[in-house]
């Protein structure tokens, strides 16, 4: 069981740096992004200023994150600061 626990190892190092390497003030994806699914879904496209439906958060969380590779999703919740009520402030992936 040697190499399970080396490339246990070697897919947290890999996911270390992956995290460590993004950009700090990097936006969750970019406006077109969301404004394709609104296209797609055919509901009125509201801009970046309001708040999305709330299920545009399980889209992005399925089809950014979750695909960036093993276990990047679970470090950067790991890193992301949250306030007392549980909500993540904008920007607020620490490094």
């Amino acid at each position: 069981m040697q190499w399970l626990a080396e490339v246990n190892e070697s897919a947290d190092q890999s996911t270390e740096a992956a995290v460590a390497t993004a950009p700090q003030d990097a936006p969750a994806a970019e406006p077109e992004f969301y404004e394709n699914i609104y296209r797609l879904k055919q509901w009125p496209w509201p801009g970046m200023r309001k708040n999305r439906y709330s299920v545009v958060a399980y889209y992005t969380r399925d089809l950014v994150y979750e695909r960036l590779g093993s276990g990047i999703l679970q470090e950067l919740e790991r890193k992301t600061q949250r306030t007392r009520k549980g909500s993540v402030p904008t920007g607020s992936i620490s490094g």
